[in-house]
């Protein structure tokens, strides 16, 4: 699995992709969900970090 340095923020929303195996950031202007953790065999569930 391969994480991109300081890819989680605070305050940010994450999304598993349905078939292409990462966790994303979704950029809402352009319907792309942009990798930040690859690798994975089947990821699940959707994270909201908070800013606290």
């Amino acid at each position: 699995m391969n994480t991109r340095e300081n890819a989680f923020r605070a305050g940010s929303p994450y999304s598993a992709s349905d078939s292409g195996g990462f966790v994303g950031t979704p950029q809402f202007e352009t319907d792309v969900l942009t990798p930040v953790v690859t690798g994975m065999v089947s990821p699940q569930q959707v994270a909201f970090i908070s800013r606290q």
